[in-house]
């Protein structure tokens, strides 16, 4: 059912309701590892803020709601929160989503399916808070979303959306030392840098999420990535999420990686890469992925490549769940000895001469002063997203900051109470004062030792 904007208003829930929800009539578990059934969190830790508080936090970002039978989500038979490792549209739900702006005026309204999203996060002892995908479908009545999400200058059409939790970002990451130093800020710092060297990009905003009336945290409302990315449709397109294909095949893959195979320090191979191969756009994707110090893009998961499905089509790469990155300043540059990867291929082009000297004079230029990636630049876009989200993270602190210590121990410890002033704040500052301001001459240093020398 669609609702009225006076109805919509109203369901911005009170701070006191907020504060108080429990989830009493749904499931107490959720899923189960190892024969030990997995209990269920909805409440949030009073302790953490006032109201007044909270309803400070509300306000700082839009909020979206979720409408749907509660059945949908929390059935032990069908629920998919209850079955979060299951797969496909078999596994999609109709709802209708509503976004709010702080004001309470509708952004938009619209029919569509919802269904999990994500890999490891999936597991519900990896994480509680699961990412979820809105797809726009006829028939749920919406063929596609319209609706200008990221500003005027941005897409206006969607067939589908991802609401990401923040993964490995999180404080709910079953890695320990992360948990401790979580930002939820990583994998947007990544998508606007890649735009800040001006290339598309999935563009994502901040909001707060509602099943129903529950609070369920702040989650990332992101483009999913695919063929408009490229100004086409899928249909055109071949589109790969690491060793997944989404659409079309990959056939034009495996021959471009035949001919990065067969040896590049020949030209003529070389050329034909290049008209494979976005390759400016290429050394950008390799340039911020070695600045940013990505630890976790290997040949099966988190990148994407996307190809018009043309003769003169080229393969064009796209950032995606870059959740480990912005550690180390001196991680080095890594090696892959897994084919078919955005490594591996960097790996095979660099035993050419002219790719060599153009990737190091592309590097310097976009690390150089009042450019992308620049010390100045790359802190001010992190600190820019940290400042419009730190009004609200108390929120997220107080649904979720608990939940290691309280409800689910696994994997490595400690298992702390997280908040906004003991744990995020100072990794936000660090970050933004001691990574930033040293990453620049560190990957000069590592591209040098590597031997990428300007002629």
């Amino acid at each position: 059912h669609f609702v009225s904007g006076q109805a919509a208003a109203q369901l911005v829930p009170a701070p006191q309701s907020v504060l108080e929800q429990t989830g009493a009539s749904l499931p107490q578990f959720w899923g189960a590892f190892q024969n030990q059934s997995l209990p269920a969190h909805y409440t949030l830790a009073t302790n953490q803020l006032t109201t007044s508080e909270l309803q400070s936090a509300l306000r700082a970002l839009p909020s979206l709601f979720i409408l749907t039978d509660p059945t949908n989500l929390f059935s032990p038979a069908t629920g998919i929160y209850l079955h979060p490792t299951e797969r496909g549209q078999k596994w999609e739900r109709p709802v209708t989503t509503l976004l709010l702006d702080a004001r309470g005026q509708t952004n938009f309204q619209a029919r569509c399916g919802l269904r999990l999203h994500g890999g490891m996060s999936r597991r519900p002892e990896e994480s509680p808070k699961h990412s979820f995908r809105l797809s726009f479908r006829k028939i749920y009545g919406t063929p596609k979303l319209n609706a200008p999400l990221f500003g005027t200058d941005g897409p206006q059409q969607f067939d589908a959306l991802i609401l990401r939790a923040g993964g490995n970002d999180s404080w709910l990451t079953s890695d320990g030392p992360r948990r401790a130093h979580a930002t939820y800020l990583r994998d947007e710092w990544m998508c606007r840098s890649m735009e800040a060297l001006e290339h598309r990009s999935a563009r994502g905003r901040y909001v707060h999420l509602f099943l129903n009336s529950l609070y369920w945290g702040i989650y990332n409302l992101c483009e999913r990535p695919g063929a408009e990315l490229l100004d086409t449709n899928d249909s055109e397109c071949d589109i790969l999420k690491g060793d997944e294909t989404e659409s079309g095949d990959r056939v034009a893959w495996e021959e471009l990686f035949a001919l990065a195979n067969s040896g590049l320090d020949d030209a003529k191979r070389y050329e034909e890469v290049s008209r494979r191969l976005d390759v400016p756009q290429f050394m950008d994707f390799m340039v911020l992925n070695f600045y940013a110090g990505n630890s976790d893009w290997d040949r099966s998961a988190n990148w994407y490549a996307i190809r018009p499905r043309t003769a003169t089509g080229q393969f064009h790469f796209f950032v995606w769940d870059a959740e480990q990155i912005l550690d180390q300043v001196q991680p080095g540059i890594p090696d892959d000895p897994d084919d078919e990867s955005p490594l591996a291929l960097f790996h095979k082009l660099a035993r050419n001469k002219t790719f060599r000297a153009a990737f190091i004079t592309r590097a310097v230029r976009v690390l150089s002063e009042s450019c992308a990636l620049s010390p100045n630049e790359s802190a001010k876009r992190f600190r820019d997203l940290a400042d419009a989200l730190a009004p609200a993270m108390s929120l997220e602190a107080a649904r979720w900051g608990s939940y290691r210590r309280d409800v689910h121990q696994f994997k490595t410890g400690p298992y702390e109470v997280y908040s906004v002033r003991t744990h995020w704040q100072p990794e936000v500052e660090k970050i933004s004062s001691e990574f930033f301001s040293q990453r620049r001459d560190a990957l000069l240093q590592n591209l040098h030792a590597a031997g990428f020398e300007q002629e």
